[in-house]
């Protein structure tokens, strides 16, 4: 499913109580203690609500995966549609893959994983040779998206 389209779909959330300490300044954390902190959360606090409860509240924190898909030295570039609903984004290039974690995941152990392989087959119809690895996480408190 497209990033940009709004729809009855279920998508994970974490109480942005559970994260605030994250979103003091844009910032991508790297740590693997950070790292760990974000998984525990998602996992003693996520809960799936209305994507469009969540693109209007921020109360919480929607979890959403993106990734690049790398061969050796080499990153998959692309390109976004001319039709895209976010006229800012189209026809922009990006590296980056990846969606909502959503009802799909709902029972998933690594829903974030999981999450980046669905996204990365509905989009691309690829079927990574690895098992995605979280390198990061993102945070930015500065635009509306990032609240």
């Amino acid at each position: 499913m497209s990033g940009d389209a709004i729809s009855t779909e279920h998508v994970l959330v974490v109480p942005i109580s559970a994260v605030a300490r994250l979103f003091e300044r844009p910032a991508f954390y790297a740590e693997p203690a950070t790292l760990a902190f974000v998984r525990n959360a998602i996992y003693q606090h996520g809960y799936f609500v209305d994507r469009a409860w969540a693109e209007v509240n921020e109360s919480v924190k929607q979890i959403v995966a993106y990734g690049i898909i790398r061969n050796g030295d080499r990153l998959l570039r692309l390109r976004r549609a001319a039709k895209g609903k976010r006229r800012a984004l189209r026809l922009r290039y990006t590296v980056l893959v990846g969606g909502h974690v959503d009802d799909q995941e709902s029972k998933s152990e690594h829903p974030l994983e999981d999450c980046l392989l669905r996204e990365i087959f509905e989009e691309l119809r690829l079927r990574p040779h690895q098992v995605p690895k979280l390198l990061g996480v993102v945070a930015d408190p500065t635009t509306a998206v990032g609240r």
